[in-house]
Parts: C-alpha cells; sequence; structure tokens
C-alpha cells in the first residue's frame, strides 16, 4: 500500500475488508463454560451465581460492543416480539409475580441468543457447543443413574435429545474438511459415543431423529463438497428430496390405514396417544377456546390448584404440582399467550427456516448443514415436545441461533483502500 501526497495522480484500486473473526479463543472458552453450566442439570448456590454472572457479562455488550450487538437486535427481531407479548402478560396471569420472572427469564435467554450470534461466528458457536456435548457425554456415562432412566437428566427424552444434538455436531465436524484434523478425529469418536447414549436411552423419537440426520449429513457432505462443481446439483437435489419427502407424507397419509399406523407404532413399544399426549393436546384446545386472543398468561396453567392441570397430572400418575408440558410448542404458546402469541411464535419459526434456506442456496457448508439439520429436527419436534418454547436449552439455542448468525449483511471490517500511483509517461 503506498502513501501519495498527491491525490490527482493516485488510483483507488478497491476496498480491501478482514472477514469477521469471531470472539477470541479465550472468548470461546468462556462460551464452552456457559453452555455447561446451563446445559448441564447442575444445582447448588455456587452455580446459580455463575449462571448469573455470565448473563451480566453477556448482556455488558449491549453497551460494550452496542453497535454490532444492537444491529443484530434489530435483524433479528422476529424473534422479540413473542418474549415482549411474554412480559406485558404479568397484567393478566394468575400469578403475575411469578410470571414476570419467567417472562423476563425467555427474554434474557433470547437476547443472549442474539448476542452470541453477534459476538462469535457460527462455526465457533457449534464447535462449542461441541465440546460441551462431548464433555457431557463422559459425564453420562459415569452417571449411576441408568440411561433409560434420563441418566443426569430428568427424563430419558431429555437425555436423549441433548445426545442427539450433540451427535449431529460431531458428525458433522468429523466430515468437515475445512475443519482441523484434531478435532475431526475426536468428533467421530464422540459421535459414536452419543449414538450410543441415544440408543441406550430408549427414545424411539430420537432414534429415527439420529437415523434420518446421519443420512442428510452424508447427503449434505456428497451434495456441498464431494460434487459441488456439477451446475445446478444442488438445486436440482434438493427438489428431487422435497418431491420425494412430499410423495412419501402424502402416501402415509392417504394408504396407511389405522390399524397399520398401530401396528407400526407398537414395533416401537408406542401407541396413536403417542403415550397419552393425546389427552394433552385436547385440554390445551379447550384451553385455547376459552382464552382465544391473550391466552392465560405465563404461568397461567401448570399451577397447584389449578383443578384441569392436577386432572392432568393424576392421569398421566405423576406428583400433585408437577408443572407438565402440553408436549406441543404451539399449544404451550397459544394457552399462555393465546393466538396473538402463537402468530409471534410461528413466524420467528418461519423466519428462522428462511434465513436456512436462503443460507443453503448461498454458501452451503458443513457448518450450514448441522445447523439445516438442527432447525428441522426443531420444527418437526414442535408437533411433539414444547422445547422451542422455553429458555437455556441446548436445542433452543442452536435454532434459533440459525436465524440470528447468518441474518443480514455480510460482516466484515474494513482495513483500507487500496491505493497506487501513476507513473508519468517514459520520455521517448
Amino acid at each position: 500500500m503506498v502513501a501519495n501526497s498527491n491525490p490527482a495522480a493516485a488510483q483507488t484500486l478497491g476496498a480491501v475488508y478482514l472477514p469477521f473473526q469471531g470472539g477470541k479463543l479465550w472468548e470461546q472458552g468462556l462460551l464452552v463454560f456457559w453452555f455447561l453450566i446451563t446445559f448441564l442439570p447442575m444445582e447448588g448456590g455456587a452455580v446459580s451465581a455463575l449462571r448469573y454472572l455470565f448473563v451480566l457479562y453477556f448482556l455488558s455488550f449491549l453497551v460494550l460492543d452496542s453497535r454490532n450487538v444492537v444491529a443484530n437486535i434489530a435483524r433479528s427481531f422476529w424473534l422479540l416480539p413473542l418474549q415482549i407479548l411474554a412480559v406485558l402478560s404479568v397484567f393478566w396471569s394468575p400469578f403475575p409475580d411469578v410470571a414476570l420472572r419467567t417472562a423476563f427469564l425467555y427474554l434474557t435467554s433470547t437476547l443472549i441468543i442474539i448476542i452470541l450470534a453477534a459476538r462469535y461466528t457460527p462455526r465457533q458457536i457449534l464447535r462449542c457447543m461441541m465440546f460441551t456435548a462431548m464433555i457431557t457425554s463422559l459425564f453420562v456415562l459415569i452417571t449411576p443413574n441408568p440411561m433409560d432412566m434420563g441418566g443426569p437428566y430428568a427424563s430419558k427424552n431429555n437425555l436423549a435429545t441433548h445426545m442427539l444434538m450433540g451427535f449431529i455436531l460431531c458428525f458433522s465436524f468429523a466430515l468437515d474438511k475445512e475443519e482441523h484434523p484434531l478435532i475431526r478425529m475426536p468428533a467421530l469418536l464422540f459421535a459414536l459415543v452419543m449414538a450410543f447414549v441415544t440408543v441406550m436411552a430408549n427414545s424411539t423419537t430420537a432414534l429415527l431423529f439420529l437415523i434420518c440426520s446421519s443420512m442428510i449429513i452424508l447427503f449434505a457432505r456428497v451434495v456441498f463438497l464431494d460434487l459441488s462443481g456439477i451446475k445446478n446439483i444442488r438445486t436440482m437435489l434438493f427438489l428431487l428430496g422435497a418431491g420425494f419427502a412430499l410423495t412419501i407424507v402424502y402416501g402415509a397419509l392417504v394408504f396407511v390405514d389405522q390399524a397399520v399406523l398401530d401396528e407400526f407404532l407398537g414395533v416401537f413399544g408406542k401407541d396413536t396417544s403417542l403415550t397419552g399426549r393425546t389427552a394433552l393436546w385436547a385440554a390445551a384446545g379447550e384451553q385455547i377456546e376459552q382464552n382465544q386472543y391473550l391466552g392465560l398468561g405465563m404461568e397461567g396453567f401448570w399451577y397447584y390448584d389449578s383443578g384441569v392441570a392436577q386432572t392432568l397430572n393424576e392421569n398421566d400418575h405423576k406428583p400433585f404440582g408437577t408443572q407438565l408440558t402440553f408436549h406441543n410448542a404451539y399449544l404451550e404458546v397459544g394457552v399462555h399467550l393465546g393466538y396473538i402469541g402463537l402468530v409471534f411464535f410461528i413466524s420467528a419459526l418461519i423466519w428462522v427456516v428462511w434465513q436456512m434456506l436462503s443460507q443453503i442456496f448461498k454458501a452451503p457448508d458443513m457448518v450450514v448443514s448441522a445447523f439445516a439439520v438442527i432447525v428441522l429436527v426443531g420444527v418437526i419436534n414442535t408437533f411433539t415436545e414444547s422445547v422451542l418454547w422455553g429458555p437455556f436449552d441446548a436445542q433452543t439455542t442452536l435454532f434459533y441461533v440459525a436465524g440470528a448468525a447468518f441474518v443480514g449483511r455480510d460482516r466484515r471490517r474494513l482495513i483500507g483502500r487500496l491505493v497506487v500511483r501513476q507513473q508519468p509517461p517514459a520520455p521517448a
């Protein structure tokens, strides 16, 4: 780069940019630690204090890195209306003090997700979550509680979901040519460990997701890396895959009768009530009809002296006062925040899916593929689980950060302009 005191004799060839570098190594270490104390089922005063300190640390970037963070909040505003409505629901919730605390927990979780997307690269976020999953899998192996009873977690489904997320990350990094070999080899080893734990947890849903996600990740590796030089191959294969999936769904809806469905679910020890979920869904539908627009408010249903809630506990053989979920994210939002909240929730889901589809066609790689699989699993899970309507969860964080990390323009920093001095013509 040459300085020139005569601007008229100089020519600017172009700007020089530095790609977004994300967090430094020590910041990535802090992120791994944050994921550990958030997603591992650890209790105690010291752990709670650490969580509050980390919350303050991340929220401090609203001031320390305000230009970057606030810009990302503005670009990710689709995630916020639902949380704002949750805070406002304290005015009609039967327990406003508890509702306020829960609503701020949800809002803080969403803000931290957006801040992580602003401070770290997508690869760094996935890598840190993968390291967290590796440590968690070792913790599960040494826990005396059986895996089919949930291990260190409250239920086997919760354990299987965490291990499934870890498997998706480990398997994706193991197949990623752009990742360092010292990371790829352990990733492959831990992918096998997490697959083993998922199988031992005896969760049918997670097992099916494990098989399907493996096939999708392998497919993405072949299409996005090995066959990337073939013109229009991605679009063609995507359309073929979408058509094949729609054909299977149509066939399942039209040709599979009740007896066949019962027999299929019976192979996995299930029934067509999906282990009592249909009773929960019916109760949720009745509650939504009674409070259609704004719902019951946060903490408005699963409380100790709610007759309907405790009847569901009794029918499910749960202790009095247990806070269940409706095992359906849409019904969970509809009961507590009504149709208005449901519109905000669905809008956030659509926004995340749109960001992922755009990234798949614009700049696909194994990191994008891992995010895409996690988003796909998350969307399917909304119909049988309430995970995406909840704070500080591994799947929730990865799902929403998939939208916030890729939204907006390419983040890069201008470091200068390339200028050359025009040489006078040589004398004849």
